[in-house]
């Protein structure tokens, strides 16, 4: 269906009827905007959309290669999408929870019980505490895939094996669906398939939003992102004419509904609101401000500065007045910022470049966009209440303060250590993200910077451009998170192929009409950013790989679980490979990458730099464990893990500095009979003569330290251990002491120990 917008008018669209200014008196010439019709759909354009997409899913699809998927919590995901294939994780209407959290939860009905588990717990993880609560937020991403999954398999019953090429397949083929949302988001804002086909071509090819859509990266930020942009869209058909029509009504109620799908699905939506309140609160000041005296606006941005430091001043006096002070000032000050770039630019460069007069907007307009906003951020609201109760609220200011540390309350502190902070200061994700700009964004990070400074510009130039401002929010909000976090590089991610989008938009729009030489200067340049970006996003992802594909050990010893243990057995393990225990091996595992009880981390730190071998297991009998699986990689992280252990995050602690430990692959050199261990070569009878069982008697000093040096049976390992860790129960398990009495090893293979607790 085709639709009509305003566009800026030329001088013969123009009728001279006066149209008075009751503030400032001016005479102000009505303008009649032309009817501009969006190209349809032909065969060029499907084409070129084809081309985006299989763009998009190749880039992706790169790690289809590979058996199994990446990260950890992938694994969880897919987990958790199982049940609800097989109908064990069953939605259910809690109207007890109206207020407090979703009005749809869910009850865990396991295959074969009497009865059912609500609310649900985990069947699988932290057994020691009785499983831990299944939450009900990502429940529309785990249904949603359930049911393509059964769409695309006629119905049929679980799989395991099948379901794995699901999880690896769909989220590159939501990356693929997302550029194209971004193809219809940009073409509608800016009226132009050019637009489109740029947005659509760089968030294809944008290496960060490509790393979290890739194939085997099963999580929720690879589909939450489709429903964002499709909001957003919505949102640009219902604001396209700035008419209170029952068309554009049903555009905003319906932009409302797809953004709060957003919740159901990941926990990114939080940034969303931020966006939409900022954005809504300034387009209206600006539109409100073009019709207005400029001393009317100097007394607005001047009453605008005062109260902003006011604010800010008092909240740093006087903290305890509450969070909601500090939300306050910081966008008071933003928009004083704001303004102030509003004015330079008004009687500044505006003037300079154009010398035309800044023309108003009509109330009725600003009229019909607040009601639309109003409508849309109403429902989305509205609907996010019912599905995580009002404590949305709260958990969007404090996830405010978690990405944006500037605005975290100020306190005075106990100075007493929680297991969070030993998360934060072990956690590679929790790091600051600046730092890595170059690998994850390549050359396009600047065009952020450049979009922060011309989305102003533009807005300012273009009377009808309603929506760029929103670009800006999202740019700057995504940009401060991927600063200040690792973990949200990927959100920005997006971002900056929306904002390479609009840069090079801008650039050809704005030398369109220049030389031909200029144009293709331009145009040469969009190329070449383009093809940086695919190159980049290539070489970043051929030079990733899922981490259980550098731990084939893994793979084999939880197979072997899955099939020599009972089906009811616990593991007691370290949480970095819970998620891999429970889906790959269908084990119980005593913690897992969610951390939901810190004791269970703490406790198996405990087990692993503690020597007391009575003791521990009397901890792990604690637990109900049947079975502890280690890794060699424990022998190498004692000093983190003793962070775990004491509960500190003091690297010098005397109880952690202590530990020494690494671990060598190794492989025999043919023609010269050598073991080539890491770094080190050694003759092969010098390794033959190393013990491959525990003894407390030092066979080498380095820098005046007693060292240990073991091999294993089977010529592929080496490992230097100093006293402390040589003393500690992990290394007396692992190289089978002779005085351990209450555990059995029954399997190694490739670095990978399954330990029987007696």
């Amino acid at each position: 269906m085709e639709e009509t917008a305003q566009i800026e008018g030329t001088p013969d669209a123009m009728q001279h009827g006066p149209e008075g200014n009751e503030k400032s008196g001016m005479q102000i010439p009505k303008i009649h905007m032309p009817a501009f019709k969006i190209p349809k759909f032909n065969k060029k354009m499907l084409f070129i959309l084809a081309l985006i997409f299989i763009l998009g899913f190749a880039i992706r699809g790169h790690q289809l290669q590979y058996e199994l998927f990446f990260e950890f919590d992938t694994y969880w995901h897919a987990r958790m999408t199982s049940y609800a294939i097989k109908g064990e994780l069953i939605p259910v209407f809690a109207p007890e929870n109206i207020g407090k959290s979703s009005i749809i939860d869910m009850k865990y009905c396991e295959t074969g019980a009497d009865s059912c588990s609500y609310p649900p717990k985990d069947p699988l993880a932290y057994y020691q505490i009785g499983g831990a609560r299944i939450p009900s937020d990502p429940m529309g991403f785990w249904f949603i895939n359930a049911a393509i999954y059964k769409i695309f398999t006629f119905g049929s019953a679980y799989n395991k094996e099948v379901w794995i090429q699901f999880v690896k397949v769909l989220p590159a083929i939501y990356g693929a669906l997302t550029a194209l949302a971004m193809f219809f988001l940009f073409r509608r804002i800016y009226r132009s398939n050019k637009a489109g086909y740029l947005a659509g071509f760089f968030t294809a090819a944008s290496s960060a939003f490509v790393y979290r859509t890739m194939a085997g990266w099963y999580e929720g930020s690879s589909m939450v992102f489709l429903f964002m942009v499709l909001g957003f869209f919505l949102f640009a058909r219902a604001t396209g004419t700035l008419e209170l029509k029952r068309k554009n009504l049903l555009n905003a109620v319906a932009a409302g509904i797809v953004l709060s799908i957003s919740p159901w699905i990941g926990g990114w939506f939080l940034i969303i609101p931020y966006l939409l309140i900022a954005y809504g609160i300034y387009n209206l000041i600006i539109m409100w401000l073009r019709g207005i005296e400029a001393q009317e606006i100097k007394t607005f941005a001047v009453l605008l500065f005062a109260i902003a430091n006011a604010a800010g001043i008092l909240f740093i006096i006087s903290s305890w007045m509450g969070d909601w002070l500090r939300i306050i000032s910081y966008f008071l000050i933003m928009g004083w910022f704001f303004i102030i770039i509003y004015l330079l630019f008004k009687y500044g460069i505006y003037n300079l470049i154009t010398k035309l007069r800044v023309r108003g907007i009509e109330a009725q307009k600003i009229k019909a966009f607040a009601v639309l906003f109003v409508v849309m951020f109403a429902i989305f609201a509205g609907l996010m209440t019912l599905h995580i109760g009002i404590g949305w609220t709260s958990g969007a200011f404090s996830y405010l303060y978690k990405f944006f540390p500037n605005l975290a309350p100020v306190s005075g502190g106990t100075g007493e250590i929680t297991g969070g902070d030993v998360l934060a200061a072990t956690v590679g994700e929790q790091n600051t993200g600046y730092q890595f700009f170059g690998t994850k964004f390549s050359a396009l990070i600047i065009f952020p910077i450049l979009a922060l400074i011309l989305i102003p510009i533009r807005i300012f130039r273009k009377r009808n451009d309603v929506m760029s401002l929103l670009l800006f929010f999202w740019i700057l909000a995504t940009f401060i998170m991927a600063w200040n976090r690792l973990q949200l590089t990927f959100a920005f991610g997006l971002a900056v192929a929306a904002a390479a989008a609009f840069v090079c938009f801008d650039l050809l729009e704005f030398f369109e009409k220049r030389k031909t030489a200029e144009k293709v200067a331009v145009a040469a340049f969009v190329g070449f950013m383009l093809i940086t970006a695919v190159g980049s996003s290539i070489f970043f992802i051929s030079d990733h790989f899922p981490p259980i594909e550098l731990a084939q050990g893994w793979k084999t010893a939880l197979k072997w679980a899955s099939i020599n243990t009972e089906k009811d057995a616990k593991f007691y393990n370290w949480w970095d490979e819970g998620h891999w225990v429970t889906f790959l091996g269908e084990r119980g595992a005593s913690t897992d990458n969610r951390n939901y009880d810190f004791a269970g981390d703490r406790d198996f730190a405990l087990f692993i730099v503690e020597e007391d071998e009575n003791k521990m297991h009397d901890l792990v009998k604690s637990y109900g464990a049947d079975y502890v699986i280690l890794d060699e990689d424990l022998l190498m992280k004692q000093r983190s893990l003793g962070m775990y252990a004491y509960v500190t995050t003091n690297g010098n602690d005397e109880r952690i500095a202590k530990f020494f430990g690494v671990a060598f692959g190794c492989s025999i050199l043919q023609l010269t009979q050598e073991i080539e261990c890491g770094p080190n070569k050694i003759p092969l009878a010098q390794y033959q003569s190393l013990p491959t069982a525990w003894t407390d008697i030092p066979n080498q000093v380095q820098d005046r330290m007693p060292l240990f040096i073991y091999r294993d049976n089977d010529f592929t390992r080496l490992y230097i251990v100093n006293s402390a860790t040589n003393s500690s129960l992990l290394a007396r398990l692992w190289f089978r002491a002779p005085d351990i009495t209450h555990f059995e090893e029954i399997y190694y293979a490739k670095g990978i120990k399954i330990i029987r607790v007696k």
